[in-house]
């Protein structure tokens, strides 16, 4: 028999998402756009130049609806390139982010809690 995955409201960063019942830990595709369009792997934000800075915040979620692993993400804030710069004073990485957060606005059940029935933010 499948087990059923239930979910719960938790506030994360400044707003109410989506998150599994079981461990209470945020789902990242369900999160706002912009706040997706922020937060990812270390690995992520390699391939696009930055590294986390040392002692950078780690949030820990999970990737999708579907996936009992977490990951650790971290927050544009948190991540420089080699010469000290963030990504908001990167021309090129803002450019990846406003489309990012286009397509995550525009793709079925972006900012996650209205394909569950809740109001948007």
């Amino acid at each position: 028999m499948d087990s059923v995955i239930e979910y719960v409201t938790v506030p994360f960063m400044g707003f109410d998402v989506l998150a599994i019942a079981l461990d209470g830990i945020p789902v990242k595709n369900h999160l706002p756009a912009p706040l997706a369009a922020a937060l990812k792997t270390a690995n992520q934000w390699r391939n696009l130049g930055f590294s986390p800075k040392p002692g950078a915040k780690k949030f820990n979620l999970h990737p999708n609806c579907m996936a009992k692993r977490t990951y650790t993400y971290f927050h544009k804030d948190d991540v420089m390139d080699d010469c000290g710069h963030t990504p908001n004073e990167s021309g090129s990485y803002l450019l990846h982010e406003e489309q990012l957060i286009t397509n995550l606005e525009e793709s079925t059940g972006h900012g996650g809690l209205r394909s569950y029935g809740y109001p948007a933010f």
